[in-house]
């Protein structure tokens, strides 16, 4: 059977915030969850469109999956689920939308939070979840297996199999950061993909067969694609979806995009609003400027720098030491989330990889790194990890280094830089300019920034 050739045949607008999981029902509809705290039914219509014809509502918090269900002796219909961070799962009817059951008894967001999975009986849902207790962090993934035991994966980069009774049957270990997704194969085997980039294959008892290759960041979802032999597709942080077959990537999928520095005839181009910024490149040299409504023009903030690192302290969690541990309180009533941090860490670098393995929407990012830079009380920004400098900001007329703690009001614009590995360089400004994380792999050591 020939792969096919895939394209971009279609966009569905109509979320108001980022959607978290897609799933797909009968007849070729497809499902959406969003942090608009809805889910939508879109309909195809003609070759290439779709059309949303259901929204459902009722979460009061982001909802973070969606799958449908078929027909069961209790909804002969089926039902749409979905799980959110306001701890509960709601099924609709999948034609009018209406709420047909609440689910209660998780102690956290949904996918779980709480470390725990749960199975619940549609057939008889006052009856109490069996609960699958054992994993030490957020449980992002739970199937049944074509044994009929259940696999569970989890933040704490493990995977477990269980009894249908929730007896643990044994941990599986191989992953080296959080597992994310898994995929039943076939009736015999499964699939796990993981924050390490990696996606392995599993006998249900529990057998690593294979490992894959070919994302370069986090995998954050799997599924299997009957379209092709031994098919499956999986997408993650470096912007691309590809296409398996029998253990090989036979396709990159990617959305087109535009150069991220691009060079100065892009200031020949008016900006948008005040405090705009643009990245131009300029021989081997990479310039900052702002647009200016008053003036009309964009002006040049500067280039790049580097700076010292911090000493060090100690504190311990899951078995390492850190110089702090903080306790980090994302929600409202929920218990708060541990976030060890050395001092030689970029406090921006560390709340990106805290956002990312506690699933947190990207907005928290700016509260998450303020958050550290106070509380570690940092003054300098640290050296990096390879002896190159992480960056601060000089300004002309005083001559001084803009401490960490005193930039305030400060947005970073994360992006996918696949082509351009390399150091995370930030450039920042008091107020209201804006600073920008950017990857860059040419730029020299002695590089800096000035106004």
């Amino acid at each position: 059977m020939a792969v096919p050739d895939y394209k971009l045949s279609s966009v569905l607008t109509g979320h108001s915030m980022d959607v978290r999981c897609v799933a797909t029902t009968k007849e070729y509809c497809i499902l959406s969850a969003s942090r608009d705290r809805t889910a939508k039914l879109w309909h195809p219509e003609g070759v290439k469109d779709f059309v949303n014809v259901v929204t459902y509502k009722g979460h009061s918090n982001f909802v973070s999956c969606v799958c449908w269900l078929p027909p069961c002796e209790r909804y002969p219909d089926g039902l749409v689920v979905t799980g959110s961070n306001d701890n509960t799962l709601l099924g609709y009817n999948l034609q009018d939308g209406s709420v047909q059951i609440t689910l209660e008894g998780h102690e956290n967001a949904v996918s779980s939070w709480d470390s725990t999975a749960k199975v619940w009986n549609l057939n008889s849902p006052k009856s109490a979840p069996l609960t699958l207790k054992g994993h030490q962090a957020a449980v992002w993934a739970a199937v049944e297996l074509g044994n009929g035991t259940y696999a569970t994966a989890s933040a704490d980069k493990t995977i477990k199999l269980w009894k249908k009774n929730g007896e643990l049957i044994t941990t599986l270990n191989g992953h080296t950061d959080c597992v994310r997704d898994l995929a039943v194969a076939n009736a015999d085997s499964f699939l796990s993909c993981s924050n390490d980039a990696s996606i392995r294959l599993w006998t249900n008892s529990g057998q690593c067969l294979n490992t894959f290759y070919g994302h370069s960041n986090y995998i954050y979802s799997i599924s299997m694609n009957p379209g092709v032999p031994e098919g499956f597709a999986t997408c993650g942080e470096d912007g691309s979806v590809r296409i398996w077959t029998g253990g090989d990537c036979v396709r990159d999928i990617r959305l087109p995009v535009h150069s991220v520095l691009p060079g100065p005839e892009v200031l020949l181009e008016p900006g948008k609003s005040e405090g705009q910024v643009k990245m131009v490149r300029r021989g081997t040299n990479v310039k900052c400027y702002s647009w200016s409504v008053a003036g009309n023009t964009w002006d040049e903030v500067g280039d790049v720098m580097g700076a010292k690192g911090a000493s060090e302290g100690k504190a311990m969690f899951q078995g390492q030491e850190y110089d702090y541990v903080f306790s980090v309180d994302i929600q409202e009533g929920a218990p708060p989330i541990k976030l060890p941090f050395n001092k030689s860490e970029d406090p921006w670098v560390a709340a990106q990889a805290f956002i990312h393995k506690n699933q947190l929407p990207q907005v928290y990012l700016e509260q998450v790194a303020n958050f550290i830079i106070t509380n570690a009380k940092l003054d300098t920004l640290p050296a990096s990890s390879n002896g190159n400098t992480l960056p601060r900001f000089r300004y002309n007329e005083t001559g001084n280094n803009l401490p960490a703690n005193q930039m305030l009001s400060m947005r970073v614009l994360v992006n996918a830089f696949s082509d351009l590995p390399g150091e995370m360089l930030v450039i920042a400004a008091r107020e209201s300019i804006l600073h920008a994380v950017i990857c860059l792999s040419q730029l020299n050591n002695n590089t800096q920034v000035s106004s």
